[in-house]
């Protein structure tokens, strides 16, 4: 049944959630997944599906035609939407689903980017303007991956476990080494092999602070809200409408200029607001 209430009770509050996801994404894939309720569908089709979405957008763009490109990244922003919004219907979501979607994120960037830098190589620019597409994709995952960072040490405030980082990458860690002894399945030890890295490039678990278990949440919820201007969703849709627009250089002047200044100034905020909480000894 498709009701605002039965929404609501599938997405987090505002605070909690990308922007545009929020705004955008998520009330429409809501109604693509109530819609596709009575087919045997798993969160893990809508993870492929978002992720042919991606290699098309990349195959329009690498051949120079960014409008149909831009439209290919708005429909996997709302696939990419679809997998978890069914995997909270269902109550079926898993930590390889989670680790699926993760990889087809990455995939999709490396799809985007690199067909909008050919794409780019074969126009005609005063200055060689196909050496934007890496930086932005250097700045979309340092951005995205920092959003993530704070989003998921802020969830585990809430839930009153400042530990749970940990304790999901030690889950995750010797699900892994019981994985190994299993003869091949060799997608789902690459998968788990990827998300420890991604792990350790992210942060030390070892040394990562505990604070206040109170004053975290009170004085990092709202902060969540800024980071997401620059979170991967935000990223994507500025480039997708940039791309429709045929005015790709508004993007990078995004990317690379004004995101590349709020993640510093958001650094220098939240170093501030952490050092003036109460850290756990």
């Amino acid at each position: 049944m498709i009701s605002y209430r039965d929404y609501r009770a599938n997405v987090r509050e505002f605070r909690l959630e990308e922007p545009f996801d929020f705004i955008l994404y998520r009330p429409i894939a809501y109604l693509i997944v109530r819609l596709t309720g009575s087919l045997p569908l798993t969160p893990n089709h809508f993870s492929l599906a978002s992720l042919a979405s991606a290699v098309a957008a990349g195959w329009f763009l690498a051949e120079g035609d960014f409008f149909w490109g831009g439209i290919g990244i708005f429909v996997f922003s709302i696939l990419d939407c679809c997998d978890g919004m069914l995997a909270r219907m269902k109550n079926n979501g898993t930590r390889l689903g989670v680790f699926i979607d993760m990889f087809v994120d990455a995939l999709a960037n490396i799809a985007f980017y690199l067909g909008l830098y050919l794409g780019l190589a074969d126009t005609q620019h005063p200055f060689p303007i196909q050496y934007l597409a890496p930086l932005s994709v250097v700045a979309i995952t340092v951005h995205a991956s920092a959003y993530h960072y704070y989003k998921k040490q802020l969830l585990c405030y809430i839930d009153r476990n400042p530990y749970g980082r940990k304790e999901e990458i030690e889950a995750c860690r010797l699900e892994y080494e019981g994985l190994k002894k299993r003869k091949g399945a060799w997608g789902e030890k690459l998968l788990f092999r990827l998300f420890l890295l991604f792990c350790r490039l992210q942060m030390n678990e070892q040394t990562m602070a505990l604070f206040d278990i109170d004053g975290y949440p009170k004085n990092n919820k709202n902060m969540l809200a800024f980071w997401g201007l620059i979170a991967g969703s935000t990223h994507l849709t500025i480039l997708a409408g940039s791309l429709v627009a045929g005015a790709v250089t508004v993007y990078f002047f995004y990317a690379l200029l004004l995101a590349n200044a709020w993640f510093a100034a958001m650094l220098a905020i939240q170093h501030r607001i952490n050092e003036n909480l109460r850290e756990v000894a």
